[in-house]
């Protein structure tokens, strides 16, 4: 399940000049591979001079010129990491599409005013592309049939990703005890267009006691693997449990309530029979 990437944070930039000023860029933070990206660059011209150029660069390349004076005031450069989408772009907003890991790094708005000064102001911010799990997080090993007291122990793994997810453990949609669980763990498990991927595991360990069944004697155990602001997924399953035990757990949980009532009748016939007694002899 691929979450939409964060929402650009607009970056207000404070300052004041006699020439034309970027006011905010608006850059996504986060973008998973193959997905677009809009980049919108603002400006402020307090002397009312003319626009001659807005650029978009990244890193050294520049991508994309808006020359509002020419015939044709649009222009797109390529480059390896992305595709820019010169029918959707203008002014000081680009679209790009198809992102490559490689276009994680800084992406730079220029503004210059017309002559005679061709004052020039520049803002940066950066972004990220990441690479989502090839599947949903994998819990194993799982036993055909599970006895109540004996030791469970699952590892939870997201496979080839970058960065590597985070990935945490809940047992009947709660968070486990910490003490249960090892620290999160990752390793390069593949390498794709010259780049890294990374495969993320943790541990579970913990002992099968009753309390931990839910009111129908069950027990889930769910793991999710995040990573921050695009990327949220789970995986829950639950462990089959002996039935012949669990059957007398749930007999003995439905019939506390009835036994705790028989004891309060039965203990309290001697206290009638002593009061009525006692309301004879006087």
């Amino acid at each position: 399940m691929n979450m939409p990437a964060l929402t650009p944070t607009p970056v207000p930039l404070e300052g004041c000049c006699s020439g034309l000023r970027i006011t905010k860029i608006n850059v996504p933070a986060r973008v998973a591979v193959g997905d677009s990206a809009v980049l919108e660059c603002e400006w402020v011209s307090p002397n009312n001079k003319d626009v001659y150029s807005l650029k978009w660069y990244f890193g050294l390349e520049e991508f994309y010129r808006w020359t509002p004076a020419e015939k044709n005031p649009v222009q797109v450069f390529r480059v390896n990491a992305f595709d820019v989408s010169e029918a959707e772009s203008s002014k000081g907003t680009v679209v790009i599409r198809n992102l490559s890991r490689k276009a994680s790094g800084v992406m730079r708005c220029e503004i210059s005013e017309e002559a005679p000064s061709f004052h020039t102001d520049a803002k940066t911010a950066r972004l990220e592309v990441v690479d989502l799990p090839d599947s949903p997080p994998l819990l194993s090993p799982l036993q055909a049939v599970y006895e109540l007291h004996q030791q469970v122990q699952l590892n939870c793994s997201s496979v080839n990703a970058y960065p590597p997810p985070t990935l945490v453990f809940f047992i009947n949609s709660e968070p486990v005890n910490p003490t249960w669980v090892g620290r999160n763990e990752s390793f390069r498990s593949r390498v794709l267009d010259g780049l890294p991927l990374y495969t993320s595991t943790r541990q579970l360990q913990f002992r099968l006691l009753p309390r931990l069944l839910n009111n129908d004697g069950r027990l889930l155990v769910k793991c999710t693997a995040e990573i921050a602001g695009i990327y949220w997924e789970t995986n829950e399953v639950e462990l089959p449990i002996d039935q012949p035990q669990r059957a007398s757990i749930m007999e003995g949980r439905s019939s506390a309530g009835y036994q705790c009532c028989s004891h309060c009748v039965a203990t309290s016939l001697p206290l009638l029979l002593l009061l009525r007694m006692f309301r004879l002899l006087h």
